[in-house]
C-alpha cells in the first residue's frame, strides 16, 4: 500500500481536483443565491475601486475580494467557470490535507502509512463540505482553509528544518489569510498547541516557536483589528471577536456539537434523534461533566505524552487542532435540522476531526480497521450524493423560476409563496425586503422596475413542491400547501400571523388566509407551484 501511495503521490495534486470536479459536476449551475446577489450588486456598483475598501463590507477581506471580483469580471454568472474554480480549489485543499497530515504523522513519529491519503480522501467526500464548494459566496472559506493548512505546513517545516525561509513563508501565508477571512485567528492557537507538544517532549525549540512565530502573529492581530477604521467604509458591525463574544458554555457545546456532527454525521440522523442529541449537548450539567472529563484527558495526555503511541499522539493533537479551528465562530448559531446550513464554518476544522477519526480507527486491528474505514467512506459517499442531489434540484428550481418570471411591467407584485430554502439550501430567503428582484438582477443583469413584496415563503423538499390558491372574494383568499413536510417562513425564520397597512395574514397549517386591505389596478399576486410561477385570477 505504501509503495502504491509513493507511486501516485506526485499526481495527487491533479487527481484530487479532478475527483472534486467529478463529484460536484451535478451542482455546476447551483449556488448563485442569497448573499451572492448582494456581492453581485456591490461589484456592479463599485467596480475595481471597491477592492480597496472591501466593497463597503465590514471585514478586512481584500485578498478574497481581489480574486472573487476578478472571477466575476471575467465570467459574470456563467456557471461552468465558477463550478470549475471552486471545485479545483476544494480539490487542492484535499491535497493540502494530505500533505499536512503526512507532516503530522512525521511530527509524532508515526511510520509512513496510508493514514494521510485516507484522511484527505474522506475530507474530499465528506457531505458537509458542499456548502463551501457550491455556494458561490463561500470562496473565502475555501481560500482561508487553503491558507490555514499552508500556514501549518510551513510551521511544521520550520519546526523540522529550523529554516528562516519557512518562518517567512508561514508569516506571509498568515497575513494573506487574515485578509481573506478571520478564521485565520485560530493559527496562533494551533501554533501554541504544537509548542506545548515540543515543551512536554523537552524540545527547546518551543521557545523559538513562541518567540519567532506566535508573538509576531499576536502583534499582527493587534495591528489588524486597529486597521479596520482606516481601510473600511463600514465599521458599524464589529469584527468576529466582538460579533461572536465569549460565551463559555455555548462555545464548549459548539466544540462537541461540531465534533460529533462531522465524525458521526449527526445532521443525517432522524429528526428526533438529532434534536435530542443536540439538546443534550446544550444542557449545563452535561457540559460541565464533559468539560471536567475533557480537562482530565488533556492533563493525562500531556502528562503521559512521551509514553503514548504515535497513533494516540496524532489523535490527541488532531483533536486540539480541531477545537482551535472551531474557536473563532464557536458562539455562532448552529443548525442541526436543515442540511447545509452553516456547514461552511466547519470546513477547516473538518480536516482535523477527520484525521482524529481515522487515527482512532487505526487503533483497531488491521483487518477490522480496513473494514471500518471502507464502511465510513461508503456512508460518506452516500450522504454526499444525497446532498449533491439536493443542490442540483435547488439549482434547477431557481433557474426555472428566474426564467419564468414575466411581470416586469407590473407596478406591484405580491408573492404569495416562494422558496426560502431547499432542505436547508438557501434559495430566495428574504428578510426585510424580497430577494426575488435580486435574483432577477443576477439572472438578467438588470433589476426589475416593479415593486416586489414577499408575503410568505416556505421550505422545499422536492422540486414539485408548491401551493394552490382559493379566491373567496376580490380581497380575500387562501393559500394551501400541495404537499406535507413543509412549513411557512418569513424573514428567514418560521413564520407567524402578522398584519400591516396592506394586508393581514392569518397562519395555520397547511394553509394561510390573506385579507387584502387595499388592492390597486395593476397589482399582481403570484405564487410558486413547482418549477413555475402562477398568477391569481380574481
Amino acid at each position: 500500500m505504501t509503495a502504491r501511495i509513493k507511486y501516485i503521490e506526485p499526481y495527487l495534486v491533479i487527481l484530487f481536483p479532478l475527483l472534486a470536479l467529478l463529484l460536484y459536476s451535478p451542482t455546476y449551475q447551483a449556488g448563485f443565491t442569497h448573499d451572492f446577489t448582494g456581492w453581485f450588486e456591490r461589484y456592479q456598483e463599485y467596480g475595481p475601486s471597491g477592492i480597496a475598501h472591501c466593497f463597503g463590507y465590514h471585514r478586512l477581506q481584500h485578498v478574497m475580494h481581489a480574486i472573487h471580483f476578478s472571477i466575476f469580471s471575467l465570467f459574470g454568472t456563467s456557471p461552468f467557470p465558477w463550478y470549475f474554480i471552486y471545485s479545483v480549489l476544494f480539490g487542492f485543499n484535499a491535497y493540502l490535507v494530505y500533505k499536512l497530515v503526512g507532516k503530522l504523522t512525521h511530527f509524532v513519529g508515526m511510520k509512513q502509512n496510508a493514514l494521510p491519503i485516507i484522511t484527505a480522501f474522506l475530507f474530499l467526500i465528506h457531505p458537509y463540505q458542499s456548502a463551501a464548494v457550491v455556494w458561490k459566496v463561500c470562496f473565502h472559506y475555501l481560500l482561508a482553509t487553503a491558507l490555514i493548512l499552508s500556514t501549518l505546513l510551513f510551521t511544521l517545516n520550520y519546526i523540522k528544518h529550523k529554516r528562516k525561509v519557512d518562518s517567512c513563508k508561514l508569516g506571509i501565508s498568515f497575513i494573506l489569510g487574515m485578509f481573506t477571512h478571520e478564521l485565520m485567528i485560530s493559527i496562533p492557537l494551533m501554533t501554541i498547541v504544537l509548542a506545548a507538544v515540543l515543551f512536554v517532549e523537552k524540545n527547546p525549540f518551543y521557545k523559538r516557536l513562541l518567540l519567532i512565530v506566535v508573538i509576531p502573529q499576536l502583534l499582527f492581530l493587534l495591528l489588524y483589528f486597529n486597521l479596520r477604521p482606516l481601510l473600511l467604509l463600514n465599521t458599524g458591525k464589529a469584527s468576529v471577536l466582538s460579533e461572536h463574544p465569549i460565551q463559555p458554555m455555548k462555545q464548549l457545546s459548539a466544540v462537541y456539537q461540531y465534533g460529533t456532527k462531522h465524525a458521526l454525521f449527526t445532521r443525517y440522523w432522524s429528526h428526533a434523534a438529532k434534536q435530542n442529541w443536540q439538546l443534550t449537548l446544550q444542557k449545563p450539567a452535561v457540559l460541565v461533566t464533559l468539560g471536567i472529563i475533557t480537562l482530565f484527558l488533556i492533563g493525562l495526555f500531556f502528562y503521559n505524552y512521551r509514553r503514548c503511541s504515535p497513533t494516540i499522539k496524532l489523535l490527541g493533537i488532531s483533536l486540539f487542532l480541531f477545537a482551535t479551528a472551531i474557536a473563532p465562530f464557536s458562539s455562532a448559531h448552529i443548525s442541526y435540522i436543515l442540511f447545509v446550513t452553516n456547514d461552511m464554518y466547519g470546513l477547516s476544522g473538518s480536516a482535523f476531526i477527520i484525521c482524529a477519526t481515522v487515527a482512532l480507527l487505526y487503533l483497531f486491528p488491521k483487518r477490522m480497521r480496513d473494514v471500518l474505514v471502507l464502511l465510513y467512506a461508503t456512508l460518506s459517499i452516500i450522504l454526499l450524493a444525497k446532498t449533491i442531489y439536493y443542490w442540483h434540484e435547488s439549482g434547477a428550481v431557481m433557474k426555472s423560476l428566474q426564467s419564468d418570471f414575466r411581470w416586469y411591467d407590473a407596478k406591484n407584485v405580491y408573492v404569495l409563496a416562494s422558496p426560502d430554502n431547499f432542505r436547508g439550501i438557501n434559495m430566495m430567503k428574504s428578510h426585510e425586503a424580497s430577494m426575488l428582484d435580486d435574483h432577477l438582477l443576477v439572472e438578467n443583469g438588470t433589476r426589475p422596475t416593479c415593486e416586489i413584496t414577499d408575503i410568505i415563503q416556505f421550505n422545499m423538499t422536492k422540486r414539485s413542491d408548491g401551493v394552490s390558491v382559493q379566491v373567496h372574494s376580490p380581497d380575500s383568499l387562501s393559500v394551501k400547501f400541495n404537499q406535507w413536510g413543509t412549513w411557512h417562513w418569513r424573514n428567514g425564520i418560521g413564520a407567524s400571523s402578522y398584519e400591516n397597512e396592506h394586508f393581514k395574514v392569518d397562519l395555520a397549517i397547511p394553509y394561510y388566509h390573506l385579507k387584502i386591505k387595499s388592492r390597486k389596478a395593476g397589482d399582481v399576486f403570484i405564487y410558486q407551484d413547482g418549477m413555475k410561477w402562477k398568477e391569481v385570477e380574481f
